[in-house]
């Protein structure tokens, strides 16, 4: 967040009544411009403008968070009905009159927050653009109020946009130490995030958020690992949105998944494995979600089940699935978000390639998911055609979860020519899975 401070008048003109030493009125320094009227009813205006609000004080490119109208003024005498206005005017629009029928006999300072009366950009701010008008007016009343004036002044608060440059894109799902350098990501992160999205549109794009891994204290770079959630891997664009609300512009990048992974089947959908040839390695992914208030759980376990029997654990060992050692994660890595959505718990240790087990190294918050993806391996051997695998997640204790919308499911095919059909089966696992 930036302000221009409080920027005086240096130029002024007549528009209507009788004004004395107009030109006090360009500092805040006790002299006073002033104003006659022995009229009833009527209003005297002066105008001011010039106030320099040049692209090196407000940049065409800030954002505009607030704008104050500041003036100084009183009346010298109450016996008449002095009323002290003043306003904004932009090109040839003068927006709202701002009054004080109090009538202060001392110099009083007061402050408009004029924000809201139009939809500013820094090129309103402009001299021969912006200009100030200070407009007293009598009631009912000949008698002079002797209006005076020390100042009137504006200020504009702003913020500066996160400027993108350049990018390390093509950037891999899930592989960490990518970078994006420009200016104004300012020096620290706070809520500033970096976003990979559907088009350069930042409010009507798809957006996923990013898992920041370092925020340059020269507001200069960010490192992130980037997440593709839902979004169609190739052309993409990235935003950084620094502390103070700035939005970059959206920068384009090519994102892919890592070389040798693709999905087998749709969200939500089981598929069928043919294991005639021998055991079929795979990895599977599963989402749990938090639907109440911040859980303590932190332990889980993956667990399987054949042809709807009881389920059993999975690790190194275990039949008709077991793990195996993959090159595409370590056990205890984080497993970044993909297959649900809003909120998500990043730090999660999630992966898992020996004994089915992983803990959250941290309580999972309400209104949030998580995603824990498991290296498998259906051993040949110890299934027969058209046997149903259904995958299922606990807690490390077994004890079942809340609710279990959707079950990640494999039917087996072996020894025969032609596809077995695809099965799904509705409530054993939790939340979304998904198989690749």
């Amino acid at each position: 967040m930036a302000t221009t401070g409080y920027r005086f008048a240096t130029a002024d003109s007549a528009v209507s009544g009788t004004w004395g030493t107009t030109t006090n009125a360009y500092s805040d320094n006790g002299l006073v411009a002033t104003c006659t009227l022995t009229t009833k009813n009527l209003t005297s205006v002066r105008q001011y403008g010039t106030y320099g609000f040049s692209t090196a004080v407000l940049p065409d490119t800030a954002i505009i968070t607030q704008v104050n109208l500041r003036v100084d003024w009183r009346v010298v005498n109450t016996g008449g009905i002095g009323i002290l206005g003043c306003r904004a005017r932009v090109g040839a629009v003068d927006l709202t009159i701002h009054e004080n029928a109090g009538e202060p006999t001392t110099l009083t300072v007061e402050t408009f927050n004029i924000t809201a009366e139009r939809a500013w950009t820094p090129a309103d701010f402009r001299d021969s653009t912006l200009f100030t008008r200070l407009e007293p007016r009598n009631g009912n009343s000949t008698t002079n109020p002797a209006y005076e004036f020390d100042y009137i002044a504006v200020e504009v608060v702003y913020v500066m946009p996160a400027v993108i440059t350049s990018t390390s894109s093509p950037f891999v799902h899930g592989v960490g130490g990518e970078t994006v350098t420009g200016t104004d990501f300012e020096t620290t992160q706070g809520t500033g995030k970096v976003e990979l999205a559907s088009s350069s549109t930042y409010a009507s794009a798809t957006k996923v958020l990013q898992t920041v891994t370092a925020w340059s204290a020269l507001g200069t770079s960010v490192e992130f690992t980037p997440n593709l959630g839902t979004l169609t891997p190739g052309s993409l664009f990235l935003f950084v949105t620094n502390n103070s609300g700035g939005v970059s512009n959206g920068f384009a990048v090519n994102a892919t998944f890592p070389p040798g992974a693709s999905w087998l089947a749709a969200l939500n959908t089981g598929i069928s494995v043919n294991v005639t040839a021998g055991n079929v390695q795979l990895r599977l992914r599963v989402g749990i979600t938090n639907t109440g208030s911040v859980s303590t759980i932190f332990d889980y376990k993956w667990r399987v089940s054949l042809n709807s029997g009881v389920f059993t654990n999975i690790t190194s060992s275990s039949s008709p699935v077991r793990t195996f050692a993959t090159s595409h994660f370590a056990d205890e890595d984080d497993v970044p978000q993909l297959i649900t959505s809003g909120s998500y718990h990043s730090d999660n240790d999630a992966s898992n390639e020996t004994d089915g087990v992983f803990t959250l190294p941290t309580v999972l918050p309400g209104s949030t998911s998580v995603e824990s993806e498991i290296a498998l391996e259906v051993i040949a051997a110890d299934v027969s055609n058209t046997d149903i695998l259904e995958f299922f997640i606990t807690q490390a204790d077994n004890t079942e979860l809340d609710a279990y919308p959707q079950v990640p499911t494999i039917t087996i095919v072996k020894g025969v020519a032609a596809a077995a059909s695809l099965v799904i089966h509705a409530g054993v696992a939790r939340r979304i899975g998904q198989l690749y």
